[in-house]
């Protein structure tokens, strides 16, 4: 799981640029910050133009680790 996550992120300040992408995902973050919601916060990170051309090839196992990785060690900080 550690291995994907490294290739991961770095993958998505490749093919856009990193203001955008920084926006997009701290809006993300703050709308979790007010519901506290990890299902919608999660859907919303999936979904957001930086990440989404990433994870659209991936099978369930690897979806479901990034779910949990994301959950637990991202959004648990906020």
């Amino acid at each position: 799981m550690w291995l994907y996550v490294s290739v991961f992120v770095p993958c998505i300040y490749r093919l856009h640029s990193p203001a955008k992408a920084g926006s997009e995902l701290k809006s993300i973050l703050d709308r979790f910050r007010e519901n506290q919601d990890y299902d919608k916060a999660y859907r919303q990170l999936i979904r957001a133009d930086c990440v989404a051309p990433h994870i659209a090839s991936k099978s369930k196992h690897q979806m479901a680790a990034l779910k949990e990785h994301v959950n637990q060690l991202y959004f648990s900080i906020f």
